[in-house]
Protein backbone atom coordinates (compact mmCIF):
# COMPACT_ATOMS: atom_id res chain seq x y z
CA UNK A 1 0.00 0.00 0.00
CA UNK A 2 2.77 2.41 0.94
CA UNK A 3 4.55 1.47 -2.32
CA UNK A 4 1.44 2.43 -4.37
CA UNK A 5 1.24 5.89 -2.74
CA UNK A 6 4.94 6.40 -3.27
CA UNK A 7 4.64 5.85 -7.02
CA UNK A 8 1.56 8.12 -7.23
CA UNK A 9 3.42 10.98 -5.50
CA UNK A 10 6.47 10.45 -7.72
CA UNK A 11 4.32 10.49 -10.89
CA UNK A 12 2.54 13.67 -9.78
CA UNK A 13 5.86 15.34 -9.08
CA UNK A 14 7.18 14.46 -12.52
CA UNK A 15 4.02 15.84 -14.17
CA UNK A 16 4.31 19.14 -12.30
CA UNK A 17 8.01 19.36 -13.09
CA UNK A 18 7.35 18.75 -16.80
CA UNK A 19 4.61 21.44 -16.94
CA UNK A 20 6.96 23.97 -15.29
CA UNK A 21 9.69 23.34 -17.85
CA UNK A 22 7.27 23.52 -20.80
CA UNK A 23 6.09 27.10 -19.97
CA UNK A 24 7.75 29.83 -22.12
CA UNK A 25 10.28 31.95 -20.24
CA UNK A 26 9.05 35.29 -18.93
CA UNK A 27 10.85 38.02 -20.92
CA UNK A 28 13.05 40.35 -18.91
CA UNK A 29 12.27 44.07 -19.03
CA UNK A 30 13.78 45.76 -22.06
CA UNK A 31 17.15 47.29 -21.26
CA UNK A 32 17.93 50.58 -23.05
CA UNK A 33 21.01 50.38 -25.21
CA UNK A 34 23.63 53.12 -25.89
CA UNK A 35 25.29 53.24 -29.26
CA UNK A 36 28.93 54.33 -29.07
CA UNK A 37 30.72 55.43 -32.21
CA UNK A 38 33.58 53.09 -33.01
CA UNK A 39 37.00 54.33 -32.02
CA UNK A 40 40.14 53.65 -34.01
CA UNK A 41 42.19 50.66 -33.09
CA UNK A 42 45.19 51.51 -30.89
CA UNK A 43 47.58 50.93 -33.77
CA UNK A 44 45.45 52.89 -36.31
CA UNK A 45 47.00 56.34 -36.85
CA UNK A 46 44.56 59.26 -36.52
CA UNK A 47 45.15 61.77 -39.33
CA UNK A 48 46.30 65.13 -37.91
CA UNK A 49 44.22 68.27 -38.34
CA UNK A 50 45.74 70.25 -41.22
CA UNK A 51 47.37 73.51 -40.16
CA UNK A 52 46.52 76.34 -42.55
CA UNK A 53 49.48 78.17 -44.03
CA UNK A 54 49.60 81.21 -46.25
CA UNK A 55 51.18 80.95 -49.67
CA UNK A 56 52.90 84.16 -50.69
CA UNK A 57 53.62 83.05 -54.25
CA UNK A 58 50.67 85.09 -55.45
CA UNK A 59 50.21 88.55 -56.85
CA UNK A 60 49.28 91.34 -54.46
CA UNK A 61 45.92 91.69 -56.21
CA UNK A 62 45.17 88.00 -55.73
CA UNK A 63 45.94 88.14 -52.01
CA UNK A 64 43.83 91.28 -51.60
CA UNK A 65 40.96 89.63 -53.48
CA UNK A 66 41.22 86.49 -51.39
CA UNK A 67 41.42 88.39 -48.13
CA UNK A 68 38.33 90.46 -48.87
CA UNK A 69 36.33 87.39 -49.87
CA UNK A 70 37.29 85.53 -46.73
CA UNK A 71 35.58 85.87 -43.35
CA UNK A 72 38.89 87.21 -42.02
CA UNK A 73 39.95 84.27 -39.92
CA UNK A 74 43.30 82.67 -40.63
CA UNK A 75 41.78 79.46 -41.99
CA UNK A 76 39.30 81.38 -44.13
CA UNK A 77 42.10 83.50 -45.57
CA UNK A 78 44.02 80.30 -46.31
CA UNK A 79 41.05 78.67 -48.00
CA UNK A 80 40.28 81.72 -50.12
CA UNK A 81 43.93 82.16 -51.06
CA UNK A 82 44.12 78.51 -52.01
CA UNK A 83 41.06 78.79 -54.24
CA UNK A 84 42.55 81.83 -55.98
CA UNK A 85 45.84 80.05 -56.60
CA UNK A 86 44.08 77.13 -58.26
CA UNK A 87 42.62 79.35 -60.99
CA UNK A 88 44.35 80.79 -64.03
CA UNK A 89 45.63 84.35 -63.91
CA UNK A 90 46.60 84.74 -67.55
CA UNK A 91 44.25 87.67 -68.06
CA UNK A 92 45.13 89.37 -64.80
CA UNK A 93 48.88 88.93 -65.05
CA UNK A 94 49.02 90.03 -68.66
CA UNK A 95 47.94 93.53 -67.65
CA UNK A 96 50.52 95.73 -65.93
CA UNK A 97 49.44 98.98 -64.28
CA UNK A 98 52.83 100.62 -64.81
CA UNK A 99 52.65 101.40 -68.57
CA UNK A 100 49.04 102.56 -68.72
CA UNK A 101 48.22 103.32 -65.07
CA UNK A 102 44.74 101.94 -65.71
CA UNK A 103 43.15 100.19 -62.73
CA UNK A 104 40.80 97.28 -63.16
CA UNK A 105 37.86 96.53 -60.93
CA UNK A 106 37.30 93.08 -59.47
CA UNK A 107 33.68 91.93 -58.88
CA UNK A 108 34.00 90.48 -55.38
CA UNK A 109 30.47 89.08 -55.54
CA UNK A 110 31.34 86.80 -58.46
CA UNK A 111 29.53 83.47 -57.89
CA UNK A 112 32.53 81.40 -59.02
CA UNK A 113 34.90 81.17 -56.04
CA UNK A 114 38.39 82.39 -56.80
CA UNK A 115 37.67 83.53 -60.33
CA UNK A 116 38.54 87.10 -61.33
CA UNK A 117 37.02 89.02 -64.22
CA UNK A 118 38.78 92.27 -65.11
CA UNK A 119 36.99 95.33 -66.41
CA UNK A 120 38.67 98.57 -67.37
CA UNK A 121 37.61 101.71 -65.50
CA UNK A 122 38.81 105.31 -64.98
CA UNK A 123 42.57 105.69 -65.52
CA UNK A 124 44.75 106.74 -62.63
CA UNK A 125 45.71 110.42 -62.56
CA UNK A 126 49.16 110.97 -64.11
CA UNK A 127 51.17 114.20 -64.06
CA UNK A 128 51.04 115.56 -67.60
CA UNK A 129 54.60 116.86 -67.56
CA UNK A 130 56.42 113.61 -68.31
CA UNK A 131 55.56 109.94 -68.57
CA UNK A 132 58.47 108.92 -66.34
CA UNK A 133 56.77 110.72 -63.45
CA UNK A 134 54.16 108.00 -63.13
CA UNK A 135 53.71 107.74 -59.35
CA UNK A 136 54.33 104.61 -57.31
CA UNK A 137 53.96 103.85 -53.62
CA UNK A 138 50.52 105.44 -53.39
CA UNK A 139 48.32 104.58 -50.42
CA UNK A 140 44.70 103.57 -51.05
CA UNK A 141 41.62 103.50 -48.82
CA UNK A 142 37.85 103.53 -49.35
CA UNK A 143 35.09 105.26 -47.42
CA UNK A 144 31.34 105.62 -47.91
CA UNK A 145 31.29 104.89 -51.65
CA UNK A 146 34.54 106.71 -52.49
CA UNK A 147 38.10 105.55 -53.17
CA UNK A 148 41.11 107.70 -52.21
CA UNK A 149 44.75 107.81 -53.42
CA UNK A 150 47.40 109.48 -51.26
CA UNK A 151 50.85 110.75 -52.23
CA UNK A 152 53.39 108.48 -53.78
CA UNK A 153 56.70 109.07 -55.47
CA UNK A 154 57.71 109.73 -59.05
CA UNK A 155 59.35 106.70 -60.62
CA UNK A 156 62.54 108.68 -61.23
CA UNK A 157 62.76 109.16 -57.44
CA UNK A 158 63.26 112.93 -57.63
CA UNK A 159 59.76 114.03 -56.66
CA UNK A 160 57.70 113.22 -53.57
CA UNK A 161 54.00 113.68 -54.33
CA UNK A 162 51.54 115.21 -51.88
CA UNK A 163 48.42 115.16 -54.03
CA UNK A 164 45.27 113.40 -52.81
CA UNK A 165 42.77 112.09 -55.35
CA UNK A 166 39.32 110.61 -54.90
CA UNK A 167 36.59 109.10 -57.05
CA UNK A 168 33.06 107.92 -56.51
CA UNK A 169 32.47 104.17 -56.94
CA UNK A 170 29.43 103.25 -59.02
CA UNK A 171 27.14 100.37 -58.11
CA UNK A 172 28.68 98.22 -60.87
CA UNK A 173 32.16 98.76 -59.41
CA UNK A 174 33.38 101.23 -62.03
CA UNK A 175 34.89 104.59 -61.03
CA UNK A 176 33.31 107.92 -61.86
CA UNK A 177 36.61 109.76 -62.40
CA UNK A 178 39.42 111.18 -60.29
CA UNK A 179 39.27 114.57 -58.60
CA UNK A 180 41.78 116.43 -56.46
CA UNK A 181 41.06 117.11 -52.79
CA UNK A 182 43.04 118.37 -49.77
CA UNK A 183 46.73 117.53 -50.27
CA UNK A 184 48.91 115.79 -47.71
CA UNK A 185 50.29 118.07 -44.98
CA UNK A 186 53.91 117.60 -46.08
CA UNK A 187 56.45 115.71 -48.17
CA UNK A 188 56.37 112.26 -46.62
CA UNK A 189 57.34 108.82 -47.87
CA UNK A 190 56.60 105.42 -46.37
CA UNK A 191 53.44 106.73 -44.73
CA UNK A 192 50.25 104.83 -43.96
CA UNK A 193 46.61 105.92 -44.24
CA UNK A 194 44.00 104.30 -42.00
CA UNK A 195 40.26 104.98 -42.00
CA UNK A 196 38.36 104.85 -38.72
CA UNK A 197 34.84 106.24 -38.46
CA UNK A 198 34.58 109.53 -40.33
CA UNK A 199 38.32 110.28 -40.19
CA UNK A 200 41.40 109.29 -42.14
CA UNK A 201 44.69 109.01 -40.22
CA UNK A 202 48.10 109.55 -41.79
CA UNK A 203 50.96 107.90 -39.89
CA UNK A 204 54.29 109.00 -41.31
CA UNK A 205 57.64 107.24 -41.45
CA UNK A 206 61.13 107.45 -42.97
CA UNK A 207 63.52 110.39 -42.93
CA UNK A 208 63.11 110.84 -39.19
CA UNK A 209 59.39 111.58 -39.41
CA UNK A 210 57.20 110.65 -36.47
CA UNK A 211 54.26 112.93 -37.34
CA UNK A 212 50.65 111.76 -37.21
CA UNK A 213 47.78 113.69 -38.81
CA UNK A 214 44.04 113.22 -39.24
CA UNK A 215 41.35 114.76 -41.44
CA UNK A 216 37.56 114.37 -41.67
CA UNK A 217 35.65 113.04 -44.67
CA UNK A 218 33.14 115.49 -46.10
CA UNK A 219 29.75 114.36 -47.40
CA UNK A 220 30.72 115.13 -51.01
CA UNK A 221 33.79 112.91 -50.78
CA UNK A 222 36.35 115.65 -50.31
CA UNK A 223 38.66 115.77 -47.29
CA UNK A 224 38.69 118.43 -44.61
CA UNK A 225 41.83 120.05 -43.26
CA UNK A 226 44.61 117.95 -41.78
CA UNK A 227 45.32 118.37 -38.06
CA UNK A 228 48.33 117.08 -36.18
CA UNK A 229 47.75 114.68 -33.30
CA UNK A 230 49.81 112.42 -30.99
CA UNK A 231 53.21 111.60 -32.53
CA UNK A 232 54.42 108.02 -32.93
CA UNK A 233 57.78 107.88 -31.14
CA UNK A 234 60.45 107.05 -31.95
CA UNK A 235 60.40 107.59 -35.70
CA UNK A 236 60.65 104.51 -37.90
CA UNK A 237 60.26 103.25 -41.43
CA UNK A 238 59.22 100.04 -43.24
CA UNK A 239 56.67 99.31 -40.50
CA UNK A 240 53.11 98.02 -40.76
CA UNK A 241 49.87 99.57 -39.53
CA UNK A 242 46.53 97.95 -38.77
CA UNK A 243 43.35 99.10 -37.10
CA UNK A 244 40.69 97.23 -35.16
CA UNK A 245 37.56 98.95 -33.91
CA UNK A 246 38.75 102.11 -32.08
CA UNK A 247 42.44 101.17 -31.99
CA UNK A 248 45.43 101.72 -34.28
CA UNK A 249 48.50 99.46 -34.14
CA UNK A 250 52.04 100.28 -35.37
CA UNK A 251 53.97 97.05 -35.82
CA UNK A 252 57.69 96.39 -36.21
CA UNK A 253 59.80 98.28 -38.72
CA UNK A 254 63.25 99.80 -38.64
CA UNK A 255 64.42 102.55 -36.30
CA UNK A 256 68.20 102.37 -36.50
CA UNK A 257 67.79 98.58 -36.48
CA UNK A 258 65.07 96.01 -36.96
CA UNK A 259 62.21 96.06 -34.46
CA UNK A 260 59.69 93.67 -33.02
CA UNK A 261 57.94 96.36 -31.01
CA UNK A 262 54.15 96.84 -31.26
CA UNK A 263 52.51 100.08 -30.16
CA UNK A 264 48.86 101.10 -30.10
CA UNK A 265 46.62 104.08 -29.53
CA UNK A 266 42.89 104.79 -29.42
CA UNK A 267 40.62 107.45 -30.91
CA UNK A 268 39.08 110.28 -28.89
CA UNK A 269 35.57 111.56 -29.56
CA UNK A 270 36.89 114.56 -31.52
CA UNK A 271 38.97 112.29 -33.78
CA UNK A 272 42.35 113.05 -32.19
CA UNK A 273 44.51 110.27 -30.76
CA UNK A 274 45.41 109.29 -27.23
CA UNK A 275 49.03 108.54 -26.30
CA UNK A 276 50.78 105.57 -27.87
CA UNK A 277 51.52 102.62 -25.59
CA UNK A 278 53.61 99.47 -25.95
CA UNK A 279 51.90 96.10 -26.04
CA UNK A 280 52.99 92.50 -26.70
CA UNK A 281 56.00 92.44 -29.04
CA UNK A 282 56.27 90.35 -32.18
CA UNK A 283 58.06 87.01 -31.77
CA UNK A 284 60.65 88.15 -34.36
CA UNK A 285 62.03 91.42 -35.74
CA UNK A 286 60.23 92.43 -38.94
CA UNK A 287 60.27 95.10 -41.61
CA UNK A 288 58.56 95.40 -45.00
CA UNK A 289 55.66 93.30 -43.73
CA UNK A 290 51.87 93.50 -43.82
CA UNK A 291 49.35 93.45 -40.98
CA UNK A 292 45.59 93.04 -40.86
CA UNK A 293 43.22 92.88 -37.87
CA UNK A 294 39.93 90.96 -37.95
CA UNK A 295 37.55 89.23 -35.55
CA UNK A 296 39.63 90.06 -32.49
CA UNK A 297 42.94 88.86 -33.97
CA UNK A 298 45.96 90.62 -35.45
CA UNK A 299 47.62 88.86 -38.39
CA UNK A 300 51.14 89.78 -39.49
CA UNK A 301 52.50 88.51 -42.82
CA UNK A 302 56.22 88.59 -43.43
CA UNK A 303 55.76 90.11 -46.86
CA UNK A 304 54.55 93.50 -47.98
CA UNK A 305 51.46 93.26 -50.19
Amino acid sequence: MESKWFYRILLLSLILLFQGCAQPPVPSPATPTITISPTPEPDTPVPPTPTPTLDFNLTATAIAQATQQASQTLEAIFQATLSVKQTEFANAQATSLAPTMTPFMVPLSDPTPGKIFWNQTAALPIPSSASQHIPNGMQVITHNGFIYLFGGRATDGDEILTTTYFSAIHSDGSLEGWQVTTPLPGDYVDHHEIRIGNFVYMITGAAGADDVFYAPFNADGTLGSWKRTEDLLPSRQTFAVANYENFIYAIGGNSGGLWNRVQFTSIKEDGSLNRWFNTTSLPVDLQEHTAIAANGYLYVLEEKL
